[in-house]
């Protein structure tokens, strides 16, 4: 499921296109690298735990 981030203030997200109830809590979010996105590129913070993703199922191929 994709979903926009509009705004975040410290442990709170308020996101648009999430198919849940209000209020229910997320338990894991991911960034969105689909690499077929014309000009797609891996945020600098993505690269770096990336490197030290021992998993080689969990890596986004950095």
């Amino acid at each position: 499921m994709v979903m926009t981030l509009l705004k975040r203030k410290g442990n709170v997200l308020w996101v648009e296109g999430l198919d849940v109830w209000e209020g229910t809590p997320v338990l894991d979010v991911k960034p969105y690298t689909k690499r077929e996105i014309q000009g797609y590129r891996l945020p600098a913070w993505v690269k770096r735990l990336d490197a030290l993703e021992t998993d080689s199922l969990r890596k986004y191929g950095t």
